[in-house]
């Protein structure tokens, strides 16, 4: 697993991910300049793919840096609409689709 700087957390959001945040230098060894790693994972974004240990770099094509950012990004989605989620995983970049209910 990635090195994780700080311990904040976000876990029952509306995709059912639970993350952690990356320090810089282990962004720069992945050649990423964004994304959190994915601690744990159920519900929409399991369904959609998403594993523990992958890397969320942007959801709805909104960069995404830490916990509290991707809430944010979470509570402001529409809802009902195929929404793209970039993921890192190994060494290839790979585009999910997520679909909110209302």
């Amino acid at each position: 697993p990635a090195t994780v700087t700080e311990a904040t957390e976000t876990s029952s959001n509306a995709l059912g991910l639970t993350v952690s945040a990356l320090d810089r230098d282990t962004k720069r060894s992945l050649g990423l300049e964004h994304g959190v790693q994915v601690d744990a994972v159920e519900g929409v974004a399991r369904a959609a793919g998403i594993r523990a240990g992958d890397i969320v770099i942007t959801l709805n094509n909104l960069d995404v840096d830490t916990a509290e950012e991707l809430d944010q990004v979470i509570e402001s989605l529409p809802r009902n609409r195929a929404l793209p989620i970039l993921v890192a995983r190994g060494d290839s970049q790979s585009f999910f689709t997520i679909r909110l209910a209302d």
